[in-house]
């Protein structure tokens, strides 16, 4: 995640089944360490934001698809210590990508067929290199 300047890992994109992912704020411009978090829920989301999303297991595949402006996290930290944070926009958008990872979703799979059609070649590329999608 770090080496890609990515915004966060989900420990299934590394072949872990467990329920944690990382997130690196640095990276949507807030001065604050990369952190875990571990059973994540989402408490609280408000508001609509249409944006574009990318995934470090779909490289180069970018779309724009809605998600929360804000959203609350709840779960537990490294030291397995009850942990909530807060995002917006950008960070907000990052929280809950990893948590669809880690609920089996891909961005993608929130797009509507005719947009996936549309990526079908691009798709098909990185499933033929990567064998991921």
């Amino acid at each position: 995640m770090l080496a890609q300047d990515g915004l966060g890992l989900a420990a299934n994109q590394i072949a872990q089944t467990v329920a944690v992912f990382a997130v690196n704020p640095r990276a949507a411009d807030i001065d604050r360490e990369p952190y875990c978090i571990i059973n994540p829920m989402v408490v609280a989301s408000e508001g609509r934001v249409e944006a574009e999303e990318g995934c470090l297991s779909l490289p180069g595949l970018f779309d724009f698809l809605p998600r929360p402006e804000f959203v609350r996290i709840s779960g537990l930290d490294e030291d397995l210590q009850p942990i909530t944070v807060e995002g917006t926009n950008l960070l907000a958008r990052a929280l809950l990508h990893e948590i669809d990872h880690l609920n089996g979703v891909l961005f993608i799979d929130h797009l509507s067929d005719s947009r996936r059609r549309m990526l079908g070649t691009r798709l098909k590329e990185l499933e033929a290199k990567e064998g991921c999608v």
